[in-house]
């Protein structure tokens, strides 16, 4: 068990100290044996050998620990692994055999609240208003439409590509990254846009929405040998170090320890390595340590992975495969489930905000939709444009807030429920139900009337403003049907398209 017995209160942490108050609060002894379950853990899951070996010595695994260099006894692990064990996961019996697995989980759910924190706390609050209002709209009907793939989307409110286009080349990037292009050195003109820029949207945005960003998207961090410096300044300006994710942490060694450093000096989230080969995850655990990799995530995309069985988002490169293969006469049930594609993993696109790429000066305002034709990478570009400076930037994104974010329903929107949104009638109003959620509206006296009607609208498409004048001319009260309608598009309950 963790040596450590303090009891802390992370929750009541403003979020970027949380991470680092936990890391903090575990003894170096704590760290060497969460490190080495985690080892455990990444080997049994993506080294088919390794699996091999623990069914040969299933009477006396601790041989494959010790051939595989690992401080542990398996035996408090059997839960994880053994047939005779499984069923005993998350019991109160597995704490008799496996208690290193109650351990790890200990360790799993407070990194997951925090991931959630991101997401939902406060922290992330904008001091424009405008702005968060719609990202509040955004989370809600992502929640509700994006299947498996809302859990785990914490809704940053910027990405920076400090590369444009990527030379990894996976085919199955679910935001379709294109052929590398060049990076963004760290020269002093550059130096002076990016600090500048992150001062711009301290400014507009405030501090906290800055701290949710990464700085990768259809890139990788790889391939800029610059791009600790422009984290470290990120931290310098926010007090958080950004969440790093790469599927080349071989190419540059220097450059990924250095990355390392950074999380072991602020650790603030996790960041992770995305392997998709089996030979990566062997020479990354030959070049890096357990305890050098414990605030990393190594995410298992290879086909040996028993994680990547029906991982892989049928968005971006995946969507063009598909759509290859079909061309060419082949079931596209059968490519789903030998690509090991997901259609509930609807989109691994994040971010509820602006995408910014520093090398052709684009801003992008986005958010996550499910994969479709219309949305083939698995998010929307609501407004796009160009900038020069970080006063242009701020400009132009101060115009893209004014002109998608209105704070009321616009009158020439028509007002629909967006696909996941069930309605049933009440004797005094209706009730609207999602997959994550559920409201009753009884509380006016024209609720069943306003109900009744929105139901129609979604074979009439009125809009706003036509559907009002339609629901008073019945005999509802103007300002109670506007306040229904405006708690239910605050809400994002309504289609955004």
């Amino acid at each position: 068990m963790l040596s450590n017995s303090k009891s802390i209160d992370f929750q009541n942490l403003p979020l970027e100290y949380q991470h680092k108050a936990y890391m903090d609060s575990l003894t170096n002894e704590d760290k060497r044996l969460l490190a080495n379950i985690k080892r455990f853990a990444e080997l049994l899951v993506g080294d088919p050998d390794f699996r091999i070996q623990l069914q040969i010595n299933h009477k006396n695994p601790n041989n494959v620990a010790k051939a595989y260099r690992l401080p542990l006894n398996i035996n408090h692990l059997r839960s994880f692994w053994h047939n005779g064990y499984l069923t005993d996961r998350y019991s109160k019996k597995e704490a008799e055999h496996s208690p290193l697995t109650i351990v790890w989980d200990k360790h799993l759910h407070t990194i997951r609240a925090h991931r959630d924190g991101l997401k939902y706390d406060q922290y992330v609050q904008s001091t424009n208003p405008l702005f968060r209002a719609w990202r509040a709209r955004q989370v809600g009907r992502c929640d509700d439409t994006l299947a498996a793939s809302g859990v785990g989307i914490t809704h940053p409110s910027f990405a920076f590509e400090l590369s444009e286009g990527c030379t990894v080349g996976c085919w199955f990037c679910g935001i379709g990254a294109e052929q590398f292009k060049g990076f963004f050195a760290y020269t002093e003109d550059n130096r002076h846009l990016w600090q500048s820029l992150l001062k711009q949207i301290t400014a507009l945005f405030g501090i906290n929405p800055l701290k949710t960003a990464f700085c990768y998207w259809a890139t990788d961090p790889s391939d800029n040998p610059d791009y600790d410096r422009f984290i470290l300044d990120f931290y310098k300006q926010t007090n958080f170090v950004p969440q790093t994710t790469t599927a080349r942490p071989l190419k540059n060694i220097d450059l990924t320890q250095r990355i390392l450093s950074l999380y072991d000096q602020h650790p603030c989230v996790f960041n992770r390595f995305s392997i998709t080969t089996l030979d990566q995850l062997r020479a990354v655990h030959q070049s890096f340590s357990p305890l050098e990799l414990l605030g990393t995530e190594l995410v298992m995309q290879h086909k040996q992975s028993l994680a990547s069985a029906g991982s892989k988002s049928p968005s971006g490169h995946a969507k063009e495969k598909i759509e290859r293969l079909v061309a060419r006469g082949q079931s596209q049930e059968k490519m789903h489930t030998k690509l090991n594609l997901n259609i509930d993993h609807t989109t691994i696109a994040c971010v509820s905000g602006f995408l910014i790429n520093m090398v052709n000066r684009c801003i992008k305002l986005v958010s996550p939709r499910p994969v479709s034709d219309k949305y083939p990478l698995g998010y929307r570009v609501h407004a796009e444009g160009a900038f020069s400076t970080a006063q242009s930037a701020g400009a132009l994104m101060s115009q893209m807030v004014e002109s998608h974010m209105p704070s009321a329903i616009p009158a020439t929107q028509v007002v629909r429920f967006h696909h996941k949104v069930s309605y049933q009638s009440l004797p005094n109003g209706f009730q609207l139900t999602t997959p994550t959620r559920s409201f009753d509206v009884t509380a006016y006296k024209c609720s069943a009337l306003t109900g009744e009607y929105l139901y129609k609208n979604s074979k009439n498409q009125h809009t706003y403003q036509q559907l009002l004048k339609k629901i008073v001319s019945e005999g509802a009260e103007l300002f109670q049907v506007v306040q229904i309608l405006q708690k239910l598009y605050q809400a994002g309950l309504f289609l955004d398209e």
